[in-house]
This record gives C-alpha cells, structure tokens and sequence, in this order.
C-alpha cells in the first residue's frame, strides 16, 4: 500500500519528548492509525525554527539548535519504540531551506 495517515500537531515532537499535555492525544492519534492501517514505519520531523521552543532565537547558535532538536527527536523515538514496539521510528530533521536531514 502507498497510503499513509499524517497526524501532525504543532510541537507535536516536543509535547511527545517532553510528555506534555496534548501528548496523550497524539499517543492516542497515532494508536487510532496502528490499529487500523498497521504501518511499520512512524516518521518523526522537527525543523529548523519551531516556535514551539521559541524560534531559532532561543538557541546560541545554529548547531545548538540541531543538537538539541536530535535530542529531542531521540526522546520522542524512545517512548514511541515503547508504545509502538512493532514499527520502525524514523527521525528527521528539516532545514528551513528545505534540506531534510536523517537523524
């Protein structure tokens, strides 16, 4: 099947990382989707930017702002590789230019 089911929530990966209050919601969200549509694959993206962490601004640097995201980006896999055991977590990091890094 080429189809695949988009949740996205605004700091979705953060709320997810940081067990936040609208983490149960995209816990259930993505449950919803596993249980009808079995996917083997969870992809993760954080960008370059994100407001929900206070912009660029908030960080020294650029290569701050990539460490911290991947870290990030590494506690949300953590929890979802322990909700979803079944699926592979892929993890990626975009760049405002439009370059998607893995993670």
């Amino acid at each position: 099947p080429d189809g695949y089911d988009l949740v996205s929530v605004v700091g979705g990966v953060k709320e997810l990382a940081e067990k936040g209050v609208e983490s149960e919601f995209l816990l259930h969200q993505l449950q919803v989707s596993c249980d009808l549509h079995h996917p083997k694959n969870i992809v993760l993206i954080q960008h370059e930017d994100c407001g929900a962490y206070g912009g660029s601004r908030a960080f020294n640097d650029s290569k701050a702002e990539v460490v911290f995201q991947k870290e990030q980006l590494g506690q949300a896999e953590n929890l979802l590789k322990r909700e979803f055991p079944d699926c592979d977590i892929q993890k990626y990091f975009a760049h405002l230019t439009g370059e998607l890094n893995p993670v």
